[in-house]
């Protein structure tokens, strides 16, 4: 069940995270070059950041998980704990897409 909610947190993260990257740099680069350039910009901007990400994403996440499952266990016990910080960190990305999506 941990790696599930792990994982379910990662993808949803990491896509949010290039969402907004990407958004960000076409906002910019859309004004000052082509749309080929303003693409190519784009795509590298992308594999940039998500190589690393992907690359070290494990050794994060495994690292991530450890704290939020010691901090889950002091609070309120190990299965508990754990969806509760799941369902926390679920809302913080439910309100990143929310504006990701649907903010002008």
């Amino acid at each position: 069940m941990y790696k599930f909610m792990l994982m379910t947190v990662t993808i949803l993260a990491a896509n949010l995270m290039s969402g907004f990257i990407s958004t960000a740099i076409l906002r910019y680069y859309k004004l000052n070059f082509s749309p080929k350039i303003a693409t190519m910009i784009g795509m590298a901007v992308l594999v940039l950041f998500l190589y690393p990400l992907f690359r070290y994403l494990n050794s994060w996440m495994n690292t991530l998980s450890k704290k939020l499952m010691k901090t889950g266990k002091k609070l309120i016990g190990p299965k508990i704990g754990a969806l509760i910080m799941f369902t926390i960190i679920l809302t913080i990305l439910y309100f990143g897409y929310l504006k990701l999506w649907f903010s002008n």
